[in-house]
């Protein structure tokens, strides 16, 4: 059976504008906290977005981290935070995590206590003992103590929150001045409970909060995503970019995107009316029969 053949990222609808929305992002010229990618499936996301993370690797040079949400073992906000700490690499610094995570995995209790250190006070009964010698002196005895007892799942429980507490002070500790990438794929079909999680408590705390890290950037990716315009209303055009709806192409984006769908003959008056129409709220299906149109007539 022959090879199917390999479409590079340039080779997919819109990939080439994302890319130069996010070029402005992560260099620092645009200052918003979050770029959502909404596409159908097929349509070159996660591409896209591993192409991302080669580039704050390798050319950036910045601090990234990736999570495909849709693996089944991302199942609770924990091992969403976990698998995501180990995708940024153990050579960035994540003080207090790895401080609790240890003491979790290690199940060492008080680690994780809000009081002080355990004191242990008593007496010797010493009735029945046999001293010798001309001079005799008890200093003291050694106590040794290992612990509550088995682990149990309170604690465990406890100890993940605390850990994904630690988590969070550590990106707006360490992220503040150091710039770091989170790259989020597949939100449409990760679990109910962390796609909500996800939205409420992670983008919220470190996209659209005033205290958020200045230097995080996250990239959002799906079939279906939130309504963000919805949401932050007024904030939209601040703290999000997006090129779906397209509105925010420019005219080049628009050559682009008819250039890779054989659309490469129209003139400049006719893509011209090709961009107007995005900017009212055209489609991608829309733009392609409008160009369709305009070539056959």
């Amino acid at each position: 059976m022959p090879g199917r053949e390999i479409r590079f990222p340039g080779d997919f609808i819109n990939r080439k504008a994302e890319q130069e929305i996010f070029d402005n992002l992560v260099l620092s010229n645009d200052d918003a906290p979050l770029l959502v990618i909404k596409d159908k499936r097929g349509t070159g996301k996660s591409t896209l977005l591993e192409m991302l993370h080669y580039k704050c690797k390798y050319t950036v040079g910045c601090a990234v981290g990736s999570v495909q949400l849709d693996t089944p073992e991302i199942n609770s906000p924990f091992v969403f935070i976990e698998r995501l700490r180990e995708s940024i690499g153990i050579n960035q610094t994540f003080e207090q995590f790895d401080r609790f995570n240890e003491a979790r995995v290690g199940k060492v209790a008080s680690v994780f206590s809000s009081g002080p250190p355990l004191s242990v006070h008593g007496i010797v009964a010493a009735g029945q003992a046999a001293f010798s010698g001309a001079s005799t002196e008890i200093i003291g005895a050694q106590v040794n103590y290992y612990g509550g007892g088995e682990w149990s799942s309170n604690q465990e429980e406890q100890a993940r929150r605390r850990c994904i507490k630690a988590f969070f002070d550590d990106l707006k500790s360490t992220y503040d001045q150091t710039q770091l990438v989170i790259l989020l794929d597949s939100y449409d079909r990760c679990t109910v409970d962390l796609k909500s999680w996800v939205i409420d408590e992670f983008v919220r705390t470190l996209c659209f909060v005033n205290n958020r890290p200045q230097k995080l950037l996250m990239v959002l990716a799906g079939r279906d995503l939130p309504d963000f315009m919805g949401l932050l209303q007024d904030r939209y055009v601040k703290l999000v970019r997006s090129s779906c709806p397209l509105s925010g192409w420019k005219k080049e984006h628009v050559n682009d995107f008819l250039r890779v769908h054989g659309y490469d003959n129209l003139n400049d008056t006719e893509v011209n009316i090709v961009w107007e129409k995005i900017q009212n709220g055209f489609s991608i299906q829309q733009a392609l029969l409008l160009a369709e149109a305009l070539v056959g007539g």
